[in-house]
């Protein structure tokens, strides 16, 4: 019996700890705006997103330009709008623009995802337009500058996305109250289960070691396969990124701890006393 218990345990102490950090991390995310936000503020000055901005601002620009009689055709006023919008995503107007923008667009999510809301979750530029339209006009080019329509809203998620995200959400909270509380105890029953203090603690070491492992590589498959996403990969890619970025954290604090309770299990299994085996025939 206590061989099965120490089997359990040790199995559960290897899956259940990633299991617990994930959860924690992707439920907070997903439903506290404020907590979102903090992890999310790099996308601000992200590369990927500011060119994925230009280029839809650029796009809804274009759209109107043909039909605005300029003189002299549109490829020159295009090229100059693609300069200034470039210089757009790059200023500090456009980062506090854009942060306004993600806190409202989370804001909308975590009421979907945790009310009953089913409304398609969309993404507005169009006060990022305004801006361009201002920079624009101040180069002198007051006529195109009327001309630059708001991008229509970007379609994060439709009805049945937000409708299967909010499912996705409950079964997270779920996991979350149950991984948690189940990684501390299987990881105690690592310990009452060993033949001695040591013996246990160099276990609980392996268990959190093999669990950051499958921490480390569950980040690395959700990186590949939003990689392989087509022509959204590399934007996808950036988001990730910026999104996992405390998870980081999680894996050097799983490491250090894997190493500082082998490392303390070994030193007291050395300075422990040995039991004296029988003399055979004794």
């Amino acid at each position: 019996m206590r061989r099965t218990l120490a089997i359990v345990s040790a199995v559960l102490a290897c899956v259940l700890p990633s299991m617990a950090v994930m959860s924690f991390w992707a439920y907070g995310n997903a439903t506290d705006t404020d907590r979102f936000m903090k992890t999310a503020a790099p996308l601000a000055s992200d590369a990927a997103v500011q060119d994925a901005v230009a280029d839809e601002l650029v796009a809804a620009a274009s759209a109107r330009l043909a039909s605005a009689g300029l003189p002299g055709g549109t490829d020159a006023y295009r090229a100059r709008i693609r300069e200034l919008a470039d210089r757009l995503v790059t200023s500090s107007a456009y980062r506090k623009a854009w942060l306004r923008i993600q806190r409202t667009a989370h804001s909308k999510l975590a009421t979907r995802l945790t009310g009953d809301v089913t409304a398609p979750l969309s993404l507005d530029l169009a006060p990022l337009a305004d801006q361009l339209r201002t920079r624009v006009s101040a180069a002198g080019l007051g006529v195109v500058a009327d001309a630059i329509a708001d991008p229509a809203p970007v379609v994060l998620l439709d009805r049945q996305q937000v409708a299967d995200a909010h499912d996705l959400v409950d079964n997270v909270r779920v996991a979350r109250g149950i991984a948690i509380p189940g990684a501390v105890l299987a990881l105690i029953g690592v310990l009452l289960t060993a033949a001695s203090l040591p013996r246990g603690l160099i276990r609980a070491g392996l268990c959190v070691g093999i669990s950051t492992l499958l921490l480390i590589g569950t980040l690395a498959v959700g990186r590949s396969v939003l990689d392989d996403a087509g022509s959204d990969g590399k934007l996808r890619v950036a988001v990730w990124e910026v999104l996992t970025d405390p998870l980081h954290n999680w894996v050097v604090g799983g490491v250090i701890a894997a190493v500082a309770l082998v490392a303390i299990g070994t030193a007291a299994s050395a300075v422990s006393p040995r039991r004296a085996r029988p003399a055979r025939g004794a």
